[in-house]
């Protein structure tokens, strides 16, 4: 008979997490319900290749144990805590988005049974790995950076590619029906923005607009919910606090439920221990069942895969010697807890901690106190971040005002540096000396006047205020943004990794291996030709505004110096006795023969109504008048019954007067 060494991985089998498409995780458009759907169909699914159990895989188990392993339509209603057409709708939702592929079954009766679902996430996670390196190929053999800085308006970061293709969820946390679509929504959202090792959220974390965004939730919804989570033990919030105005910004998130996982490895690993301790003292082992041992709890949640708590057949163990200072732990230390492993593998851990009936874990043995872990978090020492030559003389050679001398440095200004002298490949850097990154700092600080910009009584904007500005900056998507600098440091690191010319080997103009840059001299030459195109389109606009502003006055001059003509002549024709419509008529027919010897500077004269002007045609000019009473043969009122010019007045408009004189004489005396 032969014989294998004995690994606790070995009983690690089923899952503790399911794999979940970060995309539709961070979808907003997507119901909730239909997230949830999606999570209750990757708890049925195996491990290789998402994939429900077929109804020959349980053909020889009880109606009970089906049900837990099947995909009946009501157990995934009761992971979800919805009823059975909420299910279909899920469903329908996620064949339309090409995630579901749906076998129906029928049993030995015809009757209808539990369908096989596919889930294509896999396929598509690996379409979009081969695109993301075919895209990275081409931008480096083409010379562009890689990644791709962004360029164009902005895009939110909930819309942005996140740069992988799933993330991690607990197993029975989403299986359970007493947890809330709008629950396992946020908790998906949350599990998006945080690190996959770490589950933490880093520097960054998530607002509640950016969760609200990628569940379609309120905000107060949003808030409850991870409320409850916290209550729960899954999520630890840490409020976070702005060190320059005191206000808050988005809390600090970290899943705890890699913890749990590692949790159930443990535990998993000292009940495997136990039993093969109470069977002959493990001097010859046990031999495994032959076939597939039971997977986990009936409501546990796990995968139902392939594999159970039992070790696959013929692969009995030998005698495992343990060390007597930490007996039934040892083996555990340095185990990953979770994951794709399954039986005979190295690493991974099931999905719950015990089994039901028909499987090989029997109950915990008995095991001596062992040390507790500390709640204080544990302390990490890490190493020095290493220096690249030349950085003592880079630091020396920052301004005060962003670093005062012998303070350690903003991590992403060390590490904006660190990319300068040692080069960034990925980023489409190249390695520059101490003194072009030394001369590119002094062009970006005092170039764009960084110190007066950041000082506290700046003002940007008229949003600006001592403590801060909370519009949007300056950038060239928004030209009309505050240029107020807010945080020294941030905006020195991106101001000296920010490349004007497409060339990276270009330093203002030169290229760093010798020549000058061609792009630089055709894009120098562009912004000539456009100053010199602007400066006389300004000369041009002022020259005719000057023009208008001269032809203003003479209008204005011109039309002062008519009214006064015209006031003028009126008077003279009143001290000589003119009235009425005659006097009008004289006075008209002066001012258009002044208008004639005076034209208008702005244009042409007025043309007048073609009657008046054909009663005057034949008529003799007139003029201006004397500067002094006029003579007796000058301009003076005409006859009463002639239009043309008299040098006296008539007999009959005298008699005319004078009979006109003796009625008012009349009218006063009676």
């Amino acid at each position: 008979m032969t014989h294998s060494v004995f690994r606790p991985a070995d009983v690690s089998v089923g899952l503790d997490y399911v794999e979940f498409d970060v995309r539709v995780a961070r979808d907003g458009t997507c119901a909730a319900t239909t997230k949830a759907t999606y999570m209750a169909l990757a708890t049925f699914a195996n491990v290789e290749d998402h994939t429900t159990l077929a109804l020959e895989a349980a053909a020889g188990f009880s109606d009970e144990a089906r049900r837990a392993l099947l995909p009946y339509r009501t157990s995934i209603a009761a992971r979800i805590g919805r009823s059975v057409d909420t299910v279909d709708k899920g469903t329908k939702e996620l064949v339309e988005r090409e995630l579901l592929l749906i076998a129906p079954q029928t049993s030995d009766a015809g009757d209808r049974d539990a369908n096989i679902y596919h889930l294509t996430d896999r396929e598509q996670w690996a379409r979009r790995t081969l695109d993301r390196a075919d895209a990275r190929a081409e931008a480096l053999a083409a010379g562009r950076p890689w990644p791709p800085r962004p360029s164009g308006p902005y895009v939110p970061r909930v819309y942005r590619d996140p740069g992988f293709d799933f993330i991690k969820l607990d197993a029975p946390t989403v299986a359970r029906g007493d947890r809330s679509p709008n629950y396992k929504a946020v908790y998906a959202a949350v599990a998006s923005f945080v690190h996959g090792k770490t589950r933490t959220s880093g520097d960054r974390p998530p607002t509640y607009k950016e969760l609200s965004a990628c569940t379609g939730l309120g905000r107060s919804t949003v808030a409850s919910t991870l409320s409850a989570m916290a209550d729960d033990g899954l999520l630890l919030v840490s409020e976070r606090y702005d060190s320059e105005n005191g206000g808050r910004t988005a809390s600090a998130y970290t899943l705890m439920d890699a913890k749990w996982w590692a949790e159930r490895a443990l535990a998993r690993m000292r009940a495997a221990e136990g039993e093969h301790a109470r069977e002959d003292a493990l001097v010859e082992g046990v031999a495994a069942p032959a076939g597939r041992g039971w997977p986990h709890q009936l409501d546990g949640g796990g995968r139902t895969s392939w594999t159970g708590v039992a070790a696959p057949a013929g692969r009995p163990y030998k005698k495992v010697f343990r060390s007597e200072q930490a007996p039934g732990v040892a083996d555990a230390v340095g185990k990953s807890a979770g994951g794709f492993a399954r039986a005979g593998t190295s690493d991974g851990a099931a999905a719950e901690r015990g089994t039901a009936s028909g499987g090989s874990a029997a109950s915990e043995p008995h095991l001596p106190p062992q040390r507790r872990t500390s709640p204080r978090p544990a302390t990490r020492k890490t190493k020095p971040r290493r220096t690249p030559p030349g950085f003592d003389m880079v630091r020396a050679a920052i301004p005060a005002a962003v670093a005062r001398p012998g303070t350690a440095l903003y991590p992403g200004l060390h590490r904006a540096i660190d990319d300068l002298l040692t080069g960034n490949e990925c980023a489409g850097i190249p390695r520059r000396s101490p003194e072009q990154v030394i001369a590119r700092v002094n062009r970006r600080w005092y170039g764009e006047h960084a110190d007066t910009r950041s000082g506290a009584d700046y003002r940007g904007c008229d949003r600006c205020t001592t403590p801060g500005c909370e519009a949007p900056r300056r950038t060239p998507e928004n030209p009309e943004g505050c240029d107020r600098i807010i945080n020294r440091n941030s905006w020195l690191a991106a101001a000296i990794l920010q490349q004007d010319c497409p060339d990276p080997g270009c330093e203002d103009g030169v290229i760093m291996s010798g020549g000058d840059c061609r792009a630089c001299r055709i894009r120098a030459q562009e912004r000539r030709a456009a100053a010199r195109a602007a400066a006389e389109a300004e000369e041009r606009l002022r020259a005719e505004a000057a023009a208008r502003e001269a032809t203003a006055a003479s209008v204005a001059g011109r039309a002062e110096a008519e009214a006064s003509e015209e006031f003028r002549f009126r008077m003279l024709l009143g001290r000589r006795g003119t009235y009425g419509a005659m006097l009008d008529h004289q006075v008209e027919r002066h001012m258009t023969a002044w208008r004639e010897r005076h034209p208008d500077p702005a244009g042409p004269p007025l043309a007048l109504d073609a009657a008046r002007r054909g009663r005057f045609t034949d008529e003799e000019p007139d003029h201006d008048g004397p500067a002094e009473e006029p003579g007796p043969e000058e301009d003076g009122p005409e006859e009463a019954g002639s239009w043309g010019p008299a040098s006296s007045p008539s007999a009959e408009y005298q008699a005319w007067r004078e009979q006109r004189a003796q009625a008012r004489l009349a009218a006063l005396g009676g």
